[in-house]
């Protein structure tokens, strides 16, 4: 197989991939769509307003963070973890780090549990995301981690995408945060699923 044609081939599973995990998030957050979208348009080009809000705004009733709220826009990075693409609000974030060759294993720790590293003095807990949250992405090839809370806890990723300035009414905000309370919203250009550092801290913390 040539390379056009194996990179066409993984473009193609990054897309199923993304789709099954954008429709099993959606399907527990019926706000996010109206009643007539159908699986096959989670994609930028099928995604329509939900209200009659103006395009660039947020959904009317939705929870919008005051940090999003600034007229300039935020930046969120983006990052992948298997096949799945993720983003944390920078603001929310304390670093990103290469994964150090030594990691120390916990005995009787939780799956999500990846060990613990020294960073800049102190232990960071490390965790594998996908676990954490229970979606299905699986960190096999980690590289980076993405230090936040209170700088003791990052979860580990395969790769750094990029770092995209956006604003406020480009995300599909939740109206609610009592069930998955880690996920802020979804990014509609990039259709990526909007984390929130500052819950998924608390979880590691927590187990």
């Amino acid at each position: 197989m040539n390379e056009p044609a194996i990179q066409a081939t993984r473009l193609a599973e990054h897309d199923t991939a993304l789709g099954s995990l954008l429709e099993s998030l959606l399907a527990e957050v019926p706000e996010y769509l109206p009643a007539t979208t159908e699986p096959e348009s989670l994609n930028p080009a099928g995604i329509q307003p939900l209200t009659g809000q103006e395009p660039g705004e947020p959904e009317i009733g939705a929870v919008v963070p005051d940090w999003a709220k600034v007229a300039a826009g935020f930046r969120v990075l983006q990052f992948r973890i298997g096949e799945y693409r993720f983003a944390m609000p920078m603001v929310l974030m304390r670093s990103v780090a290469l994964l150090p060759d030594r990691v120390t294993a916990l005995p009787v720790q939780p799956r999500w549990q990846r060990g613990v590293v020294r960073y800049r003095g102190g232990n960071l807990a490390l965790a594998d995301l996908g676990v954490l949250i229970g979606v299905a992405a699986r960190c096999d090839s980690a590289r980076y981690m993405l230090v936040f809370g209170d700088g003791g806890q990052a979860v580990v990723c395969d790769d750094i995408e990029d770092a995209v300035l956006v604003n406020a009414g480009e995300v599909r905000w939740r109206r609610e945060r009592q069930h998955r309370a880690w996920l802020l919203g979804l990014l509609v250009g990039q259709m990526c699923v909007l984390l929130d550092p500052d819950v998924v801290a608390n979880g590691i913390r927590h187990g």
